[in-house]
């Protein structure tokens, strides 16, 4: 017997369209493909101070963007950026 399909996504798609939507509810940018990719590429490479470990699997990480300063949260299990949020609320 074959698995039906799901239609919907990945939770790694699901994570980059909740970070995209979250990027531009808060800081106001539209985070393209490009951007995305230099956020997640500086958070691999250790470019951005750990704030801290929030499970097994997410990390908190400490940037500071436009002069402003934000956490961005990492699935490590994924490699994929999970959300953003401005680091005042914190």
């Amino acid at each position: 017997m074959r698995r039906k399909k799901s239609t919907k996504p990945s939770k790694t798609i699901s994570q980059k369209l909740h970070f995209k939507k979250r990027f531009l509810e808060r800081v106001g940018i539209d985070c393209n493909r490009r951007l995305h990719n230099e956020i997640l590429s500086n958070v691999q490479n250790g470019k951005y101070k750990v704030h801290c470990k929030q499970s097994n699997r997410v990390t908190v990480f400490e940037m500071n963007y436009e002069s402003r300063d934000y956490l961005i949260f990492y699935d490590r299990m994924r490699k994929s950026l999970i959300t953003i949020i401005p680091a005042e609320e914190n």
